[in-house]
């Protein structure tokens, strides 16, 4: 009948799933709305993101840290200090990838010892897209990517499909650069080189896990 105020109070608000409106969250006309909006002179913060802390050195001789997370986490982000991280990656272009029927072989024979191989992800650049595949399996210097998402990638004329390896990301080996970041997902672990003047202890890291 008449406007409802849904009044946020200061503070962050953290979601575990996502925040679903729809019509039923509607006003049926412009003198019966519903109008979400902060307290006066608060800042509400909602966010998917899951704060993380309680860090601990793993790697000394790379300056790698690492902190627990629930088991099974999921996300393509980290954010340090309002900054966005970049996820473990190898080289941009790298040479010795010869695409196959169902993926690559490499003549980087140590990728076969590599962990979690099927959270590894081959990107490409090609034309105005980014494409990202994830491995099913790396066995000597075969790489089988996972299906559906190789045949996916590959419909398109030559030009437009997964044809070269732009850089390789998310696996623990790629982890040597400052402000890279790698979530161990069965594991529960995110790991994290600090970038240069970053105290980790004292530092606001968030890992966004829902929409």
């Amino acid at each position: 009948h008449g406007t409802i105020n849904v009044i946020l109070r200061g503070g962050t608000y953290r979601l575990s799933s996502p925040l679903v409106l729809d019509s039923r969250d509607s006003g049926r006309s412009s003198k019966a709305q519903i109008v979400w909006r902060a307290a006066s002179g608060e800042l509400p913060v909602i966010t998917g993101a899951r704060k993380v802390s309680k860090w601990t050195l793993f790697d000394s001789t790379r300056g790698i840290y690492r902190a627990k997370v629930p088991a099974g986490s999921s996300s393509l982000q980290v954010f340090v200090n309002g900054r966005r991280a970049a996820r473990a990656r190898g080289s941009t272009n790298p040479v010795g990838f010869t695409r196959t029927a169902d993926g690559y072989t490499t003549s980087d024979t140590a990728m076969a010892s590599w962990g979690n191989q099927s959270d590894i992800e081959l990107v490409t650049l090609t034309q105005w897209k980014t494409m990202r595949c994830p491995v099913a399996s790396i066995t000597g210097q075969q790489i089988t990517m996972q299906q559906p998402c190789w045949n996916n990638v590959n419909v398109f004329p030559y030009l437009w499909s997964f044809q070269l390896v732009t850089r390789v990301e998310n696996a623990y080996e790629l982890l040597d650069s400052a402000g890279e970041w790698y979530l161990d997902e069965p594991g529960g672990w995110l790991y994290y080189m600090p970038r240069v003047g970053e105290e980790i202890g004292r530092s606001r890291a968030e890992l966004p896990v829902a929409e």
